[in-house]
């Protein structure tokens, strides 16, 4: 809903940052936009984690995933994906509940 992305345009560092945010529910994705619609680092884009990502290999030096592999069907899958559009010597942050 954009609350993480909120969160890292407070750092310091904000201004060297593009910040890209996926969801697959339309509404989170307003939401996401509402409160983001200031900044211009900051871009939404609709994904299912189920499926292969609309992004190129090697996209992102950074990837945090935030309570999504308890939510798809095939967690092996997703974190393939998530290893395809990381950049080799990138940093992948999962959080997930217990």
């Amino acid at each position: 809903t954009g609350n993480f992305e909120q969160i890292l345009l407070e750092q310091p560092i904000n201004h060297t940052m593009s910040i890209v945010g996926v969801d697959s529910s339309k509404e989170m994705l307003a939401r996401a936009h509402k409160k983001c619609k200031e900044s211009a680092c900051v871009s939404f884009f609709e994904a299912d984690l189920n499926t292969t990502l609309i992004f190129d290999d090697e996209s992102f030096s950074h990837i945090t995933s935030i309570n999504t592999l308890y939510a798809v069907a095939n967690p092996e899958f997703t974190l393939s994906e998530f290893h395809r559009v990381l950049e080799c010597g990138g940093r992948l942050l999962l959080v997930t509940p217990l």
